[in-house]
């Protein structure tokens, strides 16, 4: 080693010493900051720019960037400002961009649409300026980033198109599948290039069908069928490989090919059962992975301890993961892989998730297929899935399939309504109607899903009218307007909206866009309120759009219907419509025609030619006809009955004996088939209309019987009065019989007296007996077919002029005191000539019993009825009733009712009558009441005498014939029993006297006198004919009857004058038919000579002026009449008004 001096040496130590200081002793130097942000986003990837490098990026780093945010880890911890500056100079750089780099920038937007809102639209300027330059690859990514986005500049879209269409042969099949179904998610008018796409696509696609992917194949299917564009050769592959395609399908394209299928609303057995086999493979799958996973917990439970229980949340569980992304229908079908490799792969492992499983049951509701089965095995299945992270329009979709199906499990609706209740402001309009309608049709009143959605439809009808996303179209309107209705919500401010709504509807839509489905949907939903206000809206609405709206069948019949429950009576209207139905009867279904017929009826509407073209038809097809078709068919023939005091005709009362026969025949073949409401229904329209066939009542009474504990009180009232019906019809058959066999007796009594004459100079011949040989076959009583020929009871005139009312004994017959052959031929009583049928008359007394104390004014009158029916007519039947009957009778007979404004109900052909009546001077009292019935006229006689006259319109017969209604003949017996001398002025008489025409005074002159002298024979038919025979009542007092006169504002002194004024008028007015008495016998049929100008002619034409002159209203003659002797009755009320 070299030794330096120690001189040298500490110098060079010290130097060295302080070279090193200088080099290591501590002290501060500055450093270069470094970016922290650079290091940031280096961090999460070492590809992204920190946002000072990004604003000046090229073309290069960008795409560099947009790769980096499609890698989903990255993405997530981005924050929105780096989005949004990337964006920024994206923009910038648009003109530098490529078609390939539009595709990958598009494709990378879906997963931030947020960030991406703002700058689709430069965005796009740039994809238009490229557009012809774009591939079909880049042209299909980028339509496909367009439906994920919501996206729909249609420009833009129509110049992709064009450019695909020009290079479509060279085109990929899943590019042509992702143009296809972004084109139906985006709903793209099918127009100029877009039709012609989806033309050539659906050329193309058959090509190439045989080695398509399954899942390709359903992607199609929806796209073609959202569009509505036709695709028969891709519906039938389905339909013929179905197994296949379900088989091999993912469980989301295996809904979208039943929802194509239900779209183009074309059914297929195979299908619909392949889809039924993969869901119950499905349900059985879950069902025992999930017992495995139960098992596993159990054998682990002991070695784990409680720590490891189960899960008591089904989120928690494996056997229950599930995407619960909201799914919207726009890209349901857009969770697809890209390329057909990818989607050729099996099914996945992926658990069925909820939305497939509500598309799958709407399709199968749609095809009206029955899957009551399947959707009762799901019930347990959607109580574990339904939580507050369903999708939305999943919960729609399957509230709407349920409800279809009739299946009503409070459990799963309520589970439902649950979460819909936390998301009603985020419905739109028509998933309010859906969701309210499917409650409400399916019987689940949720009072609280209900009120909430009423505020919300008030807040969307009132306040948020200005924005466009609350727009009701008239279906939404219709559903929730038909679910309010059936559940009976009683806020008025929902229907006013609603009304208020649809009125703006119909004003904002013009009249080619209103078609007959719409009205009759809108009538249909608004009826069961009857909203006021609607109704003058939608009438005009009709009359406005009638020539140039066309109406379905179906449509006439709703439309129909809705009228009767709304009371709408618009003549105009009305004969249009009856028009259209009468020409288009063949078109009908016939369940629709019945109901068509029926509702006419309601609406007191009717033409022969309908009813007997609807009569032909039905008679084809009663075979097919279901037990509702034949009540509704009774109804409809019989209409609604008359249930008040009224004149109106309120029913068609056509009464066809063929059709019924046929019709009997059909209703005791299924008589084990109708319900207790259809019983009750056909029991009392087949005794209205006076059928014949006492074994179908045999057959019926039994049934009623048995549900006597179940009817209603209206409907033990009208069976009950039905049953009085029956009894009626019967026996008047049996006096039609009797009366036949009286006749033929005399005629054989009157020929062997004339024999017994002429042999009475020959002593060597021997009489010829002429009576009936006992070979003769016997006539069975019972036998209807017999009986229908002769129970037209009409009502005439006799030869002497007297009137012949329905069943009136005839005098030589059927007088014992006469004797001789014609005692045998007494005609027996009701109760006799009813007994060889072998009715139950227990059926009285088992619904009679049933009835309470609260009881409605139609049954009251009704029951009325038939305890005057019973008390003057049935004694038998009345001595048998229960004490509990009697006591129901009893109670009902001693209502009384003031019926106001009564001569709103009389026909202006009584008034008429009256008015005539009292310018003859004949004093009578209008409208008096006899318990439930109201007397038309009665004329004041004596008190020993009791006259009714009754004015009997089209009412009281059926429908273009003669024959009485069970009802006028029930009335006429009822008085006739309590002693009433009943004249009945039929219309068709009446109507051949002439017309009561004002402006016409020659023809009104001779129509006049003709009825005046009509009137006058009545007025001598009880005044100069002699009392008849007293009949003793069965009651133990006297009869009660209200009478009420015409009002009138005419004081007392004027009626009297103008009373005496008339009095001497009539007295030279009738000298001239009193100085003849045999001009009253004569027979109206015969001709009359026209009577010689006189002074009584002239004072008729002045009656005549006098009753043309005047205001046409009927005044009271009867008031303040102090020469004529007032009735009992009429005494009686006066001292009660004192």
């Amino acid at each position: 080693m070299y030794l330096q001096p120690r001189g040298a040496s500490a110098v060079a130590g010290a130097r060295f010493l302080a070279r090193f200081r200088r080099e290591f002793a501590f002290r501060i130097v500055r450093v270069p900051k470094s970016d922290a942000q650079a290091n940031k986003y280096r961090a999460i990837h070492e590809a992204l720019l920190p946002p000072q490098e990004l604003q000046k990026a090229t073309r290069e780093q960008l795409m560099t960037v947009y790769g980096v945010l499609g890698v989903e880890d990255s993405r997530e911890r981005l924050d929105q400002d780096y989005v949004q500056r990337l964006l920024e100079r994206t923009v910038a750089l648009g003109r530098a961009l490529l078609p390939a780099d539009y595709a990958k920038i598009f494709m990378t937007l879906r997963w931030v649409p947020t960030a991406a809102s703002g700058f689709t639209s430069e965005l796009n300027e740039g994809v238009r300026r490229l557009g012809a330059n774009f591939s079909t690859r880049e042209i299909a990514l980028i339509l496909r980033a367009y439906a994920s986005l919501a996206s729909r500049s249609l420009i833009t879209i129509t110049e992709l198109v064009k450019t695909f269409n020009r290079h479509i042969g060279e085109a990929d099949v899943w590019h042509v599948r992702e143009v296809a179904s972004a084109l139906a998610t985006l709903r793209v008018p099918v127009t100029g290039p877009v039709e012609i796409f989806y033309k050539r696509a659906v050329a193309l696609v058959p090509k190439h069908i045989a080695g398509m992917p399954a899942d390709d194949i359903g992607i199609f299917l929806n796209s073609f069928a959202r569009q509505r564009v036709s695709q028969d050769e891709l519906l039938h592959f389905a339909d013929a490989h179905a197994d296949r395609l379900i088989s091999e399908a993912s469980h989301r394209n295996v809904a979208l090919i039943a929802n194509s299928f239900a779209r183009v609303e074309r059914h297929s057995r195979r299908l619909l059962q392949a889809v039924e086999g993969r869901l119950h493979r499905e349900l059985e799958k879950y069902w025992a992975d999930k017992r495995s996973t139960e098992t596993s917990m159990e054998v682990l439970q002991p070695y784990v301890g409680p720590s490891l229980g189960r899960s008591t949340s089904p989120a928690l569980d494996p056997v229950y993961e599930y995407d619960t992304d909201d799914v919207s229908v726009r890209d349901l079908e857009h969770q697809l892989p890209t390329t057909p490799q990818a989607a050729a792969t099996t099914v996945s492992e992926a658990p069925l998730k909820l939305i497939d499983v509500a598309m799958i049951f709407n399709a199968f509701i749609k095809l009206e297929e029955d899957c009551t089965k399947l959707l009762n095995a799901f019930i347990p299945w959607l109580n574990n899935h339904i939580d507050s992270e369903s999708p939305t329009l999943s919960l729609v979709l399957l509230c709407h399939a349920y409800s279809r199906a009739g299946i009503n499990n409070r459990e799963l609706f309520m589970r439902m309504a649950q979460v819909i209740l936390q998301r009603v402001n985020t419905l739109n309009c028509q998933q309010l109607g859906l969701v309210a309608v499917s409650y409400a049709k399916a019987g689940q009143h949720v009072p609280l899903l209900f009120l909430r959605l009423a505020d919300e439809v008030i807040y969307r009808g009132t306040v948020a009218l200005k924005f466009k996303r609350y727009n009701f179209d008239f279906q939404s309107l219709e559903h929730l307007m038909q679910a309010f209705s059936r559940v009976g919500f009683k806020d008025q401010r929902l229907y006013v909206v609603l009304t208020t709504l649809l009125k703006r509807q119909l004003r904002a839509a013009g009249s080619e866009e209103i078609n007959g489905e719409m009205i009759a949907s809108m009538l249909t939903s608004m009826a069961p309120r009857r909203v006021e206000a609607f109704v003058p809206f939608i009438t005009d609405a009709i009359v406005r759009t009638r020539d140039k709206t066309a109406y379905s069948t179906s449509a006439l019949c709703r439309v129909l219907n809705a009228f009767v429950k709304l009371k709408v009576s618009h003549s105009k209207i009305m004969d249009s419509m009856l028009k259209e139905v009468k020409d288009r009867v063949n078109e009908f279904q016939i369940p629709v025609l019945i109901n068509t017929l029926k509702a006419l009826a309601k609406l007191k509407r009717y033409n022969l030619v309908l009813v007997k073209d609807s009569i032909k038809r039905c008679s084809l097809h009663l075979v097919h006809l279901t037990t509702h078709d034949i009540t509704n068919m009774l109804s409809a023939l019989n209409g609604m009955p008359l249930c008040f005091p009224t004149k109106l005709r309120a029913d068609f009362g056509f009464r066809n004996t063929s059709f019924l026969q046929k019709l009997a025949m059909c209703i005791k073949h299924r008589i084990a088939d109708f319900d207790r409401n259809q019983l009750h229904m056909i029991f009392s329209r087949l005794a209205m209309l006076r059928t014949s066939d006492a074994d179908l009542y045999r057959q019926l009474f039994p049934l009623l019987l048995k549900h006597q504990h179940d009817f209603s009180e209206v409907q033990l009232a009208d069976i009950s009065v039905s049953y009085i019906y029956v009894l009626v019809h019967f026996d008047y058959l049996q006096r039609e019989l009797h009366l036949q066999k009286a006749a033929r007796h005399e005629s054989e009594y009157q020929l062997q007296s004339m024999q017994h004459r002429e042999i009475s100079q020959g002593p060597g011949h021997q009489p010829v007996s002429l009576q009936k040989d006992d070979s003769e076959p016997v006539t069975d009583p019972s036998d209807s077919r017999l009986a229908e020929d002769y129970s037209d009871n009409s009502v005439g005139m006799r030869a002497n002029g007297a009137h012949r009312n329905a069943g009136e004994e005839h005098p030589s017959a059927l007088n014992p005191a006469d004797g001789g052959p014609h005692a045998p031929y007494r005609m027996p009583d009701p109760a006799t000539n009813v007994l060889p049928y072998g009715f139950t008359d227990g059926i009285l007394d088992a619904m009679l019993s049933h009835l309470g104390s609260k009881l409605d004014v139609a049954t009251v009158f009704k029951v009325q009825t038939v305890h005057l029916y019973l008390k003057h007519i049935r004694r038998d039947i009345y001595d048998k009733l229960s004490a509990k009957t009697l006591e129901v009778l009893r109670k009902c007979s001693a209502v009384r009712f003031a019926l106001a404004e009564y001569m709103l109900t009389s026909s202006s052909a009584h008034k008429e009558v009256s008015h005539l009546l009292n310018l003859m001077g004949v004093f009578h009292r209008n409208e008096v009441q006899f318990g439930p019935y109201l007397i038309d006229i009665v004329p004041e006689t004596g008190p020993a005498r009791r006259v009714a006259i009754e004015y009997d319109g089209p009412a009281h017969f059926y429908a273009e014939t003669t024959m009485r209604t069970a009802k006028s003949i029930l009335k006429h017996e009822i008085l006739n029993s309590a002693g009433w001398q009943v004249i009945h002025v039929p219309h068709q008489e009446w109507a051949q006297l002439g017309g009561f025409q004002v402006g016409k005074d020659a023809c009104n002159t001779v129509s006049t006198k003709q009825k005046m002298i009509y009137l006058d024979r009545i007025r001598r038919l009880y005044e100069v004919s002699p009392l008849p025979a007293a009949r003793p009542l069965l009651t133990t007092g006297p009869v009660v009857t209200q009478a009420r006169h015409f009002s009138s504002c005419v004081s007392h002194s004027a009626l009297e004058q103008k009373r005496r004024e008339l009095l001497k008028v009539n007295e030279q007015i009738l000298k001239q038919h009193l100085e003849n008495p045999d001009a009253g016998s004569e027979s109206f049929e015969e001709p009359r000579k026209p009577p010689p100008p006189s002074a009584t002619e002239r004072i008729v034409d002045e009656i005549c002026n006098r009753l043309m002159e005047g205001s046409g209203d009927i005044t009271d003659l009867d008031d303040g009449d102090a020469e004529k002797l007032a009735s009992p009755e009429k005494t009686k009320g006066k001292e009660r008004n004192k």
